[in-house]
C-alpha cells in the first residue's frame, strides 16, 4: 500500500479528529473550574510526538541533541523521508482502530512505537492525561464591548489538571455574554493557530529558527518548524454594539410585565394589553417596537 492511498482513506478520520479538537476546546467558560476531556488519540499522538521530537524530559540541549541524532539514524533512513506531521497522526488514528494500514518500514516502526504510547496513556491516572494540551484562558474588560483575552498553554503545576506537555491543535474562541442562567448571547468567534507548550524547538538557544537544511538531514528543518509555534496568544474580543445594559431604571409604565431587566436579563409580555415603556436615558441608539395581538395573531 503506499503511502498517497493510506493518506487518501484516513482523510476523513483526520478531519473527524481535528472537528473533535475544535468541539472539545471551545465553549469553556472563562476563569471557570472544569474536568479536563481526555481523549485518547490524541494523548498518543502527543505521546509519539514527544518521545521522538520533543523530549520534554529533557534539558533544550540534549533534546536537541538526542532529535538531530534520531533524524539523522532513523528518520532519513527508513522511509520516513518526507512525511510530516499530519501522516504521523494518521498513523496514530489508525493505532486507535481505524481500518487500514500502512507497510511502509517507516510506518510500521512508527505504529509500533505508537503502540507502547497506547498503553501508557491507558494506563495513566486518570487515563490519557499522560499527554496534552491545557491552555487557560482570561479576560479582561477594559471597556464597554471591548475585551482583553490572553490564551496560555504554558502553565506545568504538576498536576495533570495544570500540566502542558501536548501542542493545542486549532480551535475555536466563542465569546458570549451571559446573565445568570440566562441564554447565552454569542458575540464572538475567532479560529485560533495551534500553540505550543514550552519545549526546546520554540527556545531561542536551541530552536527551530536555528536550523539550517542539510543534505545529511534534508528532513530535520521541515518537522521543527511545524512544531515552532508560540504557547501564549493575545487577542482581543470586540462586540461594540452588542453590549447590554441593564435598563431597569429606565423602564416606566409597567402593565403585566413578567420578567426584570436586572435579574433575567429580559422582560415578558405574554397578554393583550401589557406594556411597558423604556426611556431613552444617557444611551443612544434606535427604538424598535413590536406589538403582538393575540386575538388577532398578528404582529405590529
Amino acid at each position: 500500500m503506499t503511502k498517497k492511498f493510506f493518506v487518501s482513506k484516513l482523510i476523513g478520520l483526520l478531519f473527524v479528529f481535528f472537528l473533535l479538537v475544535i468541539t472539545k476546546t471551545s465553549d469553556v467558560p472563562a476563569q471557570s473550574t472544569y474536568e479536563p476531556q481526555l481523549d485518547h488519540s490524541a494523548c498518543v499522538y502527543h505521546c509519539m510526538m514527544d518521545q521522538n521530537f520533543i523530549h520534554s524530559k529533557m534539558g533544550y540541549g540534549p533534546a536537541s541533541s538526542t532529535y538531530y541524532q534520531f533524524m539523522t539514524r532513523f528518520w532519513e533512513t527508513s522511509g520516513c523521508k518526507g512525511v510530516g506531521i499530519k501522516d504521523i497522526l494518521e498513523t496514530v488514528i489508525a493505532v486507535s482502530g481505524a481500518p487500514g494500514g500502512a507497510t511502509m518500514s517507516c510506518y510500521q516502526l512508527l505504529l509500533a512505537e505508537t503502540l507502547g504510547c497506547a498503553n501508557t496513556c491507558r494506563n495513566a491516572n486518570p487515563s490519557n492525561s499522560a499527554y496534552g494540551a491545557n491552555v487557560k484562558l482570561t479576560a479582561t474588560t477594559t471597556s464597554p464591548g471591548y475585551l482583553e483575552v490572553g490564551l496560555d498553554n504554558r502553565l506545568s503545576s504538576g498536576d495533570y489538571l495544570d500540566y502542558s506537555n501536548g501542542y493545542s491543535g486549532r480551535f475555536y474562541l466563542t465569546t458570549t455574554l451571559q446573565l445568570g442562567g440566562g441564554t447565552p448571547l454569542a458575540v464572538g468567534h475567532q479560529f485560533m493557530p495551534s500553540m505550543s507548550f514550552p519545549n526546546w524547538i520554540t527556545s531561542q538557544e536551541f530552536g527551530a529558527h536555528k536550523c539550517t537544511i542539510s543534505d545529511e538531514c534534508p528532513s530535520c528543518c521541515e518537522i521543527l518548524w511545524d512544531l515552532d509555534a508560540p504557547s501564549y496568544i493575545p487577542t482581543t474580543v470586540e462586540f461594540l454594539d452588542g453590549v447590554l445594559y441593564d435598563l431597569t431604571d429606565q423602564a416606566i409604565g409597567k402593565k403585566g410585565v413578567t420578567g426584570s431587566f436586572s435579574n433575567d436579563g429580559y422582560v415578558v409580555l405574554l397578554r393583550d394589553g401589557d406594556t411597558i415603556t423604556i426611556n431613552q436615558g444617557p444611551y443612544a441608539g434606535v427604538a424598535w417596537t413590536k406589538a403582538h395581538n393575540k386575538t388577532t395573531k398578528k404582529h405590529t
